[in-house]
Formats: C-alpha cells, structure tokens, sequence
C-alpha cells in the first residue's frame, strides 16, 4: 500500500471503524466539493456488470436513475405504465441495466445500486468553509473534516458536531478523532443518490487491478 493510502485508510477506518476490508479510496465526483471518498463496491454487481465490458454500464444520469427508480427489480413492468420519456430511456439503456421484453412489452429492471459510499473525507483546517464543504454530502453518506490541527476555536468543534461532522487531526498513520461522525442513515431512495453512488463506482473501476 503506497504511503498515501496507508494515511487516508488510516483517517477513514479511525473515523469509521467498521470500514470493509474491501473499501477503496477516490476523489468526489464532478460538480463536488473536494473531498476523499471511502468505497466499497457491491461485489455481485460488480461481477454481473463486468460481464458487459463493452457495454456502458454506469448510470450516473439523473433520468437514468430515475427511471431505474421507477421499475422494481427483477419484476417485468407493462412499458404502458411508463411515461413517453421513460420508455424512451428504457429502450436506450444497456442490456445490463434494463431488459426490454419486445413480445412481452415490458420491461424489467436488472441493475441495483453498485457501491457504498462510507465516508467524504474534506482535508483542511476546521473551518466553517470544510464544515460548509463536508455538509454538501449530507444526502449521500457520512462526513468528516481530516485537520492537521486542532482548530484555534473550540466553538468548531461543537458546530461540526452540530451538523453530524466528524473531525479527525493527524498526520501519517496516527490519527486522533476529536469528534465521531453521526452514522449516516438511508432515509430515501432518490435518483441523485443513486447517481452519486454510481459516480463513486465508476471511480473505482477506473483503480487499476494492481493498485
């Protein structure tokens, strides 16, 4: 493991102990503020999308996901009951997400969500702007500023504990939680965590084998 894996598991798994064996490190995706995400993929998922290597098989579209969101798994679905748009989505979806039954008529979802996000991890000094900045994944999964120091104002601390925000201060592989991050819970389905987390799995198809 190269130096700087060692001290971002070493962050992560200080933060989140219960952190798979499996989980990889990436950047955020586009449009995020910078941050370190901690992943694990759905290993099934993973092997059943691989089998399509020369098939797009990342769904990081918004009306992508929401279509996806709109057919249950495993369960052929009337394409009647689909509006203009989404049978059009469906149609030009890839096999391995969607399967369109043309004699049938139906459709029947194939895909599941590829991977865990278990952590963003905002490297900076405590302040306000990487409180502001780890707050941005609230909807997605469990938040933590990576300080090399304790901040100046104590106040900081109780903020972040405020918004659910661990803090961790350290350096190479010996890291001091200050505050633990609130678990992050799964209150709903929506298209935009759907993506997030099929960004963050397309990240780690892009890690090579050997890494």
């Amino acid at each position: 493991m190269h130096e700087v894996d060692a001290q971002l598991m070493g962050a992560a798994r200080a933060l989140v102990p219960d952190l798979p064996a499996t989980t990889v490190w990436t950047m955020q995706p586009e449009d995020f503020p910078k941050a370190v995400l901690f992943t694990s993929a759905n290993a099934d998922e993973d092997t059943r999308r691989s089998a399509h290597p020369h098939a797009k098989n990342v769904f990081n579209r918004i009306e992508e996901t929401d279509l996806l969101l709109a057919l249950p798994h495993g369960y052929p679905i009337p394409l009647e009951r689909l509006t203009r748009a989404q049978q059009r989505r469906a149609r030009f979806l890839a096999p391995c997400a969607v399967h369109i039954d043309t004699q049938a008529g139906t459709a029947t979802r194939l895909a599941v969500r590829p991977a865990t996000v278990h952590l963003a991890l905002v490297e900076g000094n405590l302040t306000r702007h990487t409180i502001s900045e780890a707050s941005a994944y609230a909807p997605f999964c469990t938040r933590a500023v990576l300080a090399p120091r304790p901040p100046r104002d104590p106040g900081l601390l109780a903020e972040a504990d405020f918004y659910g925000i661990g803090v961790a201060i350290g350096s190479g592989t010996g890291h001091e939680v200050l505050v633990p991050p609130k678990p992050w819970t799964r209150h709903r389905h929506s298209p935009a965590g759907w993506a997030f987390e099929e960004a963050a799995y397309l990240a780690t198809t892009l890690i090579p084998k050997d890494a």
